[in-house]
């Protein structure tokens, strides 16, 4: 009966040393708790399908839309009123938090879509995109040969001049035509042909884009491009002068409800998407710039068509080159 005491204080005495040694130890160096065991229960069926690698904690995932759904019923803008999104993006991607930005604190980092809120054109965080980028402006018709833009990816580049020139083209023509630049919608601030704000990240330098808005937005243009013909117009040119010289501006249209990452109902607006068309940096081959989203009141497009200022682009329709 004593052994069997003595026996029982030995084993709890080894016990608690042992727990007392775990306790005192690096991470990882006397003990090692199989990683499998510090997921969710449906993480770790996915880790041992090998679906996905073992990492540390991250922020929530985000999806990313990567192509245009079907087109809906009614004329353009006219859709916005409640047809669900049909996005389905291709592939998963970890966002950052939500943040905001040093200069304006209204403005929010790490959304996936556009926000429906404007921005100062010359904000400091911005001018990294088109300071010093040797850009040489081609009028993008030139770039089409072989059926396609003959064009290599696409860039970001909100360069004031132009934007403040775009403006200044299209409101004259609507105001004419008896349209005020008014609020959007009652539930929002933002005004009929500000600019969105687009979605960033906080990089080490800085604000960088959502690395999927590049291929995004170029996906656009192909897009559009398909549907493009003489009896269904899809592409717009606007040529607008700055320092003396015309930029060509390439305009096409979006659905609301394909941009932003909250439910947006603007039955009465279409939002347009803005690009031009430069060799950067020395670059045999021209790039998309893509300048920036506007949402105008609806049959807008319409009316710059009528006056003048846009014109119908005449192509044949064919994809982008990837």
């Amino acid at each position: 009966m004593l052994s069997t005491k003595i026996i029982g204080l030995c084993i709890t005495a080894l016990a608690t040393a042992q727990v007392h040694a775990v306790d005192d130890a690096d991470p990882g160096v006397r003990v090692q708790i199989p990683e499998i065991q510090l997921l969710a229960v449906n993480d770790r069926n996915l880790a041992r399908e090998g679906r996905f690698q073992l990492v540390t904690s991250y922020p929530p995932q985000y999806e990313w839309p990567t192509y245009l759904p079907a087109a809906q019923p009614g004329p353009v803008g006219a859709g916005e009123g409640g047809a669900s999104s049909s996005r389905q993006p291709d592939e998963r991607e970890v966002s950052s938090q939500p943040g905001r930005v040093l200069s304006d604190p209204s403005l929010p980092v790490g959304k996936v879509l556009f926000s429906m809120q404007s921005y100062p054109l010359d904000m400091h965080e911005l001018q990294k995109f088109y300071h010093d980028d040797d850009f040489e402006p081609v009028r993008f018709e030139e770039t089409y040969g072989t059926d396609r833009f003959l064009t290599t990816g696409l860039i970001y580049r909100p360069y004031p001049p132009v934007l403040h020139a775009i403006q200044g083209s299209i409101w004259p023509v609507l105001q004419g035509r008896g349209l005020k630049q008014e609020d959007v919608s009652p539930d929002y601030t933002l005004k009929h042909g500000e600019y969105l704000w687009p979605p960033f990240r906080e990089g080490p330098e800085g604000l960088v884009l959502h690395p999927n808005l590049p291929r995004y937005l170029r996906r656009r243009i192909s897009r559009r491009l398909l549907e493009h013909s003489k009896d269904t117009s899809k592409l717009y040119h606007m040529g607008v002068n700055v320092d003396g010289k015309t930029r060509h501006v390439l305009i096409l249209t979006s659905r609301s409800q394909d941009l932003f990452d909250e439910r947006v109902h603007l039955p009465q607006s279409e939002v347009l998407l803005l690009y031009e068309t430069a060799k950067v940096n020395g670059e045999t081959s021209a790039k998309f710039a893509f300048l920036g989203a506007s949402i105008l009141p609806i049959g807008a497009k319409d009316m710059l068509v009528e006056s003048g200022v846009a014109t119908v682009v005449s192509l044949v329709k064919r994809a982008l080159r990837r």
